[in-house]
């Protein structure tokens, strides 16, 4: 019996308090601008683009022995930034362990994993908190950004974990949480 492909997404999460930050603004879009896409999410920085997968149990095996030589670190969130025409997000520092810790996974996704080399995130990782996107038109796009582009923000959180979310049809679930820095 073939395994069904279910819609899984790697990501660091916001803890509780900064979500709580973030999805008020994301209300905030969602009143004034009429973009409602990013409520279904909880504040998350994506490292590995949704992706279809087969076994889940492999995938779980697989992320919980993934570990990096960088230690937890803070991240720094302030302001927002942009890919226009339509994404505003919540901007974060720049940061050398989330940049290792991006490079780390895919490398591991790659070789642990059997992810196809198609199937990993590419291009430049430019690490951010979405807060509006896909149903922002783009004359709201424009008004928003507006407003946002001056907008204060601000926000830091240790990074010591990473969640595997799973797609259940309606919205994206926490599905499990992995500790991937070595003490």
């Amino acid at each position: 019996m073939a395994l069904e492909k279910k819609l899984y997404l790697i990501a660091v999460t916001l803890p509780a308090a900064l979500n709580d930050k973030v999805h008020a603004i994301k209300q905030q879009i969602a009143r004034d601008y009429h973009s409602k896409h990013a409520l279904r999410l909880p504040a998350h920085i994506t490292l590995q683009k949704p992706f279809n997968f087969a076994d889940e149990s492999f995938l779980i095996n697989s992320l919980a022995r993934f570990k990096i030589n960088t230690p937890p670190s803070d991240l720094e969130l302030e302001g927002f930034g942009a890919f226009a025409p339509r994404v505003i997000y919540v901007t974060i520092h720049k940061n050398k362990h989330l940049q290792n810790l991006y490079g780390a996974l895919k490398n591991w996704l790659l070789t642990d994993t059997g992810f196809e080399p198609g199937w990993v995130s590419n291009g430049p990782f430019v690490p951010h908190v979405t807060v509006a996107y896909r149903d922002l038109s783009k004359a709201n796009f424009t008004a928003a950004w507006a407003r946002y582009k001056t907008e204060g923000f601000s926000g830091n959180f240790l990074v010591n974990a990473i969640d595997l979310w799973r797609h259940n049809g309606k919205y994206w679930q926490s599905l499990h949480k992995f500790y991937p820095y070595q003490a």
